[in-house]
């Protein structure tokens, strides 16, 4: 039979024979974030799943922690963050690196909530690093702290996120914590081999435990720790047969046996009642049976479909929680279980991320389909999700960038990824390619925005009458065509790329463009030409989007915080000059995407994820929170109407997905 660190470790796959149970349970198969593989950890009174996935949409394997709610829908954690246990109330602690623009630094253990984000659980003070291993429903966590070389461990345990030495010998660390508090950790011992554990109250301190080793073994590893006091765990002997043990404070050590035809066991977790989670096997790397024990009822099977099928957790209502691989073979968490926002959804594909809304709340982005294959759509209410085609046959790839009023859209599509994009626009039901501006046939152009009244801008590959040739902003009507916007003297680099990004409905448009001294952000209009709009501290800028009172957002760089480097934060335009809107609490940078009439202003906030955000007045929402809708985590705004409406992509149940948000007016915000 496997050991227990095998059956804990993420996508492990374990064979497993199904015996007779007296127990009926029904599966629900959590699925993983965008699509990707996932694996169960952990699960608390309240069926929420604490496990780990990879993402299919990314192409990243690194191994995302993510929650699962009530309901079932998965909702990732913040990157680079490990999730070791859950408690009843929903809170996660782990351990997370912080590793960044920095360098490589010590990792630091945290406390997170769905609603309170990240919370350092520092190390002791003097030392450089800390781990969380559990936590009560009172919150407190028990771990370790490291000092900066890595060579004395000691146990903590953090109460209001405050570390305090448990007083057990230099090398010992916390393992578990129940309701009352009662500690068990991994106790340092002087004589080397020697694996002992302690348990350590409020009253008592640091008390070694009489013994979780059978007699004749050789030593024992700890698995959980009960709100009666128990402790479980595996005892080891010479010949390599485990048994599963479970110490009462009363009763002391009992062997937990095996299943009928088994030879040897592992504890993997104990409940509120006693109830041990199990694996037997005919020997410690045959094949695995899972089982629960009580005193009450003995050892009994728990049948599983399949032999890839795997256990990790169980919770104080016998909820069970584990991997079994979906209908193509990927490794997903599941649960053995007894008896505001409007998804816009895809076009038979994984994803779909919306970029643009109109004054009627119809929304353009782009959707994949079945094939894989990205295209352009348009949504609304009445019709639902309609791929809008391309000038290609409907064979190619394409975005919506923008919709007008009228509901046309305007974007970028290419035969394949390889070729050069080109500007569409679609009228009355047919896609016109706009071309560029060095033909109707030839050259790079890319839409990036249309007014409400039709006027498309964006950039285009454009050859100077030096022989000189770069990308440089344009504006199209449907009288005119494409015509080049004149750039400022500063933009004629080497490297000439000055896109246009916005337009009003006066035809005022906005942007960005390189300069020798960095990027710089502009505005042009027919009388006055293009000017610099300025930044937030003499650095770079990029505008993004102005509306009808000619405010105009974007994002420009500040002095960071955070090691030092520069950073970006959204700014908004005043006529005292840029106003700097700040970021999320927590987040480091901010970029704005769009404005409604309203001032109302739309974007993404983060550090090393994002989140979108509203602006409204003269403070920054977290459009999630806003949401109340725990089955999405909105990860980015790009536009808003003059009706509150606001579009983007989130992740709903696990999947990329545009939305529409309808802005709720009577909640005051």
């Amino acid at each position: 039979m496997r050991p227990l660190s095998l059956l804990l470790s993420f996508l492990v796959v374990l064979p497993a024979v199904g015996k007779p149970s007296k127990s009926a349970y029904r599966i629900r198969d959590l699925g993983g974030l965008e699509g990707g593989v996932s694996a169960g950890q952990a699960i608390n009174g309240r069926g929420q799943v604490l496990g780990r996935s990879t993402s299919s949409f990314t192409g990243a394997f690194d191994r995302q922690a993510f929650l699962s709610d009530a309901d079932l829908s998965l909702a990732p954690l913040p990157p680079g963050v490990e999730g070791v246990a859950i408690n009843n109330l929903g809170h996660v602690v782990g351990n997370r690196g912080l590793s960044d623009a920095c360098g490589t630094s010590p990792g630091v253990a945290f406390d997170w909530t769905a609603t309170g984000g990240l919370i350092s659980l520092p190390p002791l003070a003097g030392d450089a690093s800390s781990n969380a291993t559990a936590i009560n429903d009172q919150g407190v966590a028990v771990g370790r702290s490291v000092d900066a070389v890595g060579a004395v461990v000691r146990a903590v345990i953090w109460k209001d996120h405050i570390a305090r030495d448990l007083g057990a010998p230099a090398g010992s660390y916390g393992l578990f914590i129940n309701n009352h508090n009662q500690v068990v950790g991994s106790l340092a011992s002087a004589k080397k081999g020697d694996i002992n554990f302690f348990l350590w109250t409020e009253a008592t301190g640091v008390q070694p435990l009489p013994t979780l080793t059978r007699p004749g073994d050789r030593y024992s590893q700890a698995a959980g720790l009960s709100d009666n006091g128990e402790v479980i765990g595996t005892s080891l002997p010479s010949n390599g047969l485990e048994h599963a043990v479970i110490w009462d404070p009363s009763l002391g050590l009992t062997d937990v046996g095996a299943l009928p035809g088994d030879l040897s066991s592992s504890a993997i977790a104990i409940n509120a009642q006693g109830t041990v989670l199990g694996a037997s096997g005919p020997s410690r790397d045959a094949e695995t049976h899972y089982f629960l024990w009580d005193r009450a009822s003995g050892i009994r099977a728990v049948t599983l479909p399949a032999s890839t099928w795997t256990l990790v957790g169980l919770n104080d209502s016998g909820d069970l929680v584990g991997t079994k691989p979906n209908a193509a073979g990927a490794p997903r968490a599941f649960i053995l279980r007894g008896s505001s926002v409007t998804e816009l959804g895809v076009l038979g594909g994984g994803w779909s991320a919306g970029t643009a809304i109109n004054a009627k709340g119809e929304v353009t982005g782009a959707a994949m389909d079945v094939t894989g294959t990205r295209h352009a759509f348009r949504w609304s209410r009445e019709e639902g999700m309609r791929n809008v085609g391309d000038s290609l046959g409907g064979h190619g790839i394409s975005e919506g960038n923008g919709i007008d009023d009228q509901g046309e859209v305007a974007g970028v599509e290419s035969a394949d990824e390889g070729k050069r994009h080109r500007s569409f626009v679609t009228t009355r039901g047919t896609v016109l390619d706009l071309g560029s501006l060095q033909g109707p046939t030839v050259g790079f152009s890319e839409a990036r925005a249309i007014s409400p009244r039709g006027e498309v801008v964006g950039e285009s590959v454009f050859t100077f009458p030096d022989g000189n040739f770069g990308s440089v902003p344009y504006h199209w009507d449907s009288v005119g065509g494409m015509q080049a916007i004149p750039i400022m003297p500063e933009f004629e680099t080497f490297v000439i790329f000055v896109p246009a990004q916005g337009v009003n409905t006066q035809g005022t448009i906005v942007g960005w463009g390189s300069t020798f001294m960095g990027e710089r952000a502009w505005r042009w209009d027919a009388a006055a030409g293009m000017t610099d709009i300025g930044s937030l501290s003499s650095g770079e800028a990029h505008a993004y989007a102005v509306n009808d009172h000619e405010q105009i957002v974007g994002d420009a760089s500040m002095p960071s915080a955070h090691c030092g480097f520069a950073t970006f934060h959204a700014f908004r335009s005043a006529p005292a000059g840029l106003e700097d809107l700040g970021a999320l609490p927590g987040d480091e940078y901010s970029v704005a995407h769009g404005i409604n009439g309203s001032g109302d202003v739309v974007g993404d906030s983060g550090l090393e994820t994002t989140r979108a955000f509203l602006f409204r007045n003269t403070k920054m929402f977290d459009l999630t929170t806003l949401a109340g809708d725990s089955s999405w985590a909105l990860q980015s705004a790009t536009g808003i109407n003059d009706r509150g409406q606001i579009t983007g992509v989130g992740l709903h149940r696990g999947q990329l997905h545009a939305y529409l948000l309808e802005a709720r007016e009577e909640e005051g915000h």
